[in-house]
């Protein structure tokens, strides 16, 4: 295995050591993607996964907001954008 240095590195490569195999269907990020093991694997809810399902839950998230919670979340946007804004 591969040395790393940041957390985000050290996931990567545990999830890569456990899910990949080079003979299977997809990339190491496909197939980590798709790893089964949400109840039993404490790295699971972070594990790496594609910009496009990133995109899609926070989608799918947005969509079950009341409209009071959308108001709120557009409110912490606009205050975020003016705190790094400068």
């Amino acid at each position: 295995m591969k040395q790393v240095s940041t957390r985000k590195q050290a996931i990567d490569a545990k999830c890569k050591d456990c899910a990949y195999d080079q003979s299977g269907k997809g990339t190491w990020r496909d197939q980590v993607e798709r790893c089964p093991s949400e109840y039993t694997c404490a790295l699971w809810p972070f594990r790496p996964v594609s910009i496009a399902t990133i995109k899609e839950r926070k989608a799918a998230k947005y969509d079950g907001m009341t409209d009071e919670q959308r108001a709120a979340y557009h409110k912490r946007q606009e205050a975020a954008k003016e705190r790094f804004s400068h």
